[in-house]
């Protein structure tokens, strides 16, 4: 199987490009435009020990550059991105052109050339906003808290409602991942993590 990770050498992509690399059949490129503090240290480990996957260094919107990748891609794990809220805030600007743009011609050349690719977009539990409707209490005896209104969690029904840039740009981001199988008929599928953490991450 032919895969795609964009942002492949940042924290979500190192870990997902080694799970994969486990399937010896798998083909594993990486776009990654190097951007975040520190991530060579994780294009280094991949030359050392997994030789084999291809790391392309350019921008995600610069699609002209891994074409070849994206029209015989199987997967493609879109990771590529903006990641900070306080970031968003000091550089609106720069967070739109990563989170928005970047996504919308990634998903323009996978809809012309690669439609049936499946097509994973990494979003965040930002686009749920202050969660003013959610009512906690703490529970002494395992030490958590726990939503009184929702016990299983949050699921699919629930109101996005986008706060700060960050909030905005991979909300619209991830609409458009959406509707772009509704409208298109392609294999969309969004995933909305809350603050995740682990190896091969360099926090800001």
């Amino acid at each position: 199987m032919n895969i795609l990770i964009t942002g492949g050498v940042g924290f979500i992509g190192t870990n997902a490009a080694v799970y994969f690399s486990k399937n010896k059949n798998n083909l594993i490129t990486i776009v990654d435009n190097f951007s975040r503090k520190e991530v060579d240290k994780n294009a280094l480990f991949f030359k050392k020990y997994y030789p084999k996957i291809k790391i392309l260094k350019c921008d995600v919107a610069d699609t002209d550059k891994y074409f070849e990748e994206i029209e015989k891609a199987d997967v493609i794990i879109h990771l590529a991105g903006q990641t900070a809220v306080t970031t968003s805030i000091k550089d609106p600007s720069k967070d739109f052109q990563f989170n928005i743009f970047s996504t919308f011609k990634l998903l323009e050349t996978v809809r012309n050339y690669n439609p049936q690719a499946i097509f994973i977009y990494s979003s965040t539990n930002k686009v749920y906003g202050d969660l003013s409707n959610h009512k906690f209490k703490k529970n002494l005896k395992e030490k958590n808290y726990q939503d009184i209104c929702h016990a299983d969690g949050i699921d699919e029904s629930e109101n996005i409602d986008f706060i700060s840039p960050y909030g905005c740009s991979k909300g619209a981001a991830d609409l458009y991942c959406l509707d772009y199988g509704r409208v298109y008929n392609m294999n969309t599928v969004v995933f909305r993590q809350s603050c995740i953490y682990g190896p091969f991450q360099f926090g800001v």
